[in-house]
């Protein structure tokens, strides 16, 4: 399965999911379509949820509803809680060069509340796995006698500290066919434009975690993903010229959701690395999740 550097799987557990007295042995989910961007077949918006579902539907443990196909973001919650869901499943895709980027969420019914989320990059649906087991894993937890009917939550002692405020940007790591040393070039190509822009760059972390666990973390207002591929041609004259494709995607840390307008630029030059400073200057200043010194 082909996944970005940022795409894995983790649970984001921001709240309870209650489940009620009749269904407190296995829960019931609803799966909606997925939103789909530009350029991204229509087929996917139902093919990927139909793939976790499937999986979910394999393992067992919980009670699975089809959502209307014809229904809008806005009404999937209370078409969940009519439906006497306790949570549904919902996302979105966007086209990333020749591969595509999908956010899958599970959301509460109940209160609205984002309990999970993954992101993964893909190229065909087959390539999408593993949501289905930790859907399983998520909402089938076992229960004790003082959590029964609740998934688990995080216990905290006395009131809660207001988390700090939302600065800045992670660039992630740079994917793509590039070599080594042109995904560093392109790190650092990167950084050095969004500084330019206005804003403060934070380091990633090192270690492989979610999305929406990288925004809790660094307490970036904004995730930048970053895919250089590269091809080489030879001229009538002989000259090798170097064409890069830069594809950029930003991720909302405040609504914890993929920006649906996905940028790609190609560039030709003379070197590897000056295709691709050109491309990276041109894509990054496209992107209306990062205007010029927003901050």
């Amino acid at each position: 399965m082909l996944r970005r550097s940022f795409a894995v799987i983790a649970a984001v557990l921001l709240g309870t999911l209650a489940l009620p007295a009749a269904a407190a042995s296995q829960p019931v989910l609803v799966f909606f379509p997925f939103a789909v961007g530009t350029s991204v077949p229509a087929s996917l918006a139902s093919q990927v949820p139909a793939k976790m579902e499937a999986e979910l539907q394999a393992i067992g443990g919980v009670t699975i509803i089809q959502g209307d196909a014809a229904a809008q973001a806005t009404s999937f919650r209370s078409l969940a809680r009519a439906a006497g869901a306790d949570a549904y499943v919902t996302g979105s895709i966007v086209a990333i060069g020749n591969s595509f980027a999908g956010l899958e969420e599970l959301v509460s019914a109940r209160s609205g509340v984002l309990l999970w989320s993954n992101s993964v990059s893909f190229r065909t649906v087959d390539e999408v796995s593993g949501a289905g087991k930790s859907l399983h894993d998520l909402l089938v937890a076992a229960p004790t006698p003082q959590t029964a009917g609740t998934l688990p939550v995080a216990q905290t002692a006395g009131p809660a500290t207001p988390p700090p405020p939302r600065v800045g940007v992670v660039a992630l790591p740079t994917d793509g066919n590039s070599t080594r040393d042109e995904h560093g070039f392109a790190d650092q190509t990167v950084i050095a434009a969004i500084k330019h822009l206005g804003f403060t760059v934070i380091a990633p972390p090192k270690q492989r975690i979610s999305l929406a666990a990288v925004c809790d973390q660094t307490h970036a207002s904004l995730l930048l993903s970053t895919r250089v591929d590269m091809s080489r041609t030879v001229a009538k004259t002989g000259d090798v010229q170097s064409t890069a494709i830069v594809s950029m995607v930003t991720y909302s840390c405040t609504t914890k959701s993929i920006d649906p307008n996905p940028v790609a630029v190609d560039h030709i030059a003379g070197t590897n690395n000056d295709a691709i400073k050109a491309a990276i200057t041109d894509a990054i200043v496209l992107l209306p999740s990062l205007p010029p010194n927003a901050n």
